[in-house]
């Protein structure tokens, strides 16, 4: 599921954001499996979405300038599939359920 992936690799940016830990845009890329390009693309998208990110040049990392708070959840039905809450990720996938007739 892409949107699964997509929220679980921005779960550990944010992550990376709130602890100051993201190092350069070459190391963020390597933590999160892209180039140092494709990093800054992200991050400048990010702030395109409204996050607070800036650069640290002396701790060299992005960080966030305002409080941040990461809400993103998918529901099927009652069932929650799908739950960034913090920067954390959860994922509930439910069993198959098979009828049997005979």
């Amino acid at each position: 599921m892409k949107i699964k992936k997509h929220n679980e690799s921005f779960a550990y940016i944010d992550e990376l954001i709130r602890r100051r830990a993201t190092g350069p845009p070459q190391l963020l890329g390597k933590k999160i499996g892209v180039t140092g390009w494709q990093a800054k693309r992200i991050i400048r998208s990010l702030r395109e979405d409204g996050l607070p990110i800036e650069y640290c040049r002396s701790a060299q990392s992005y960080y966030y300038t305002d409080h941040v708070k990461v809400n993103f959840s998918i529901t099927v039905g009652d069932l929650n599939i799908l739950k960034i809450l913090g920067g954390q990720a959860s994922t509930r996938i439910p069993k198959p359920v098979y009828l049997v007739t005979h």
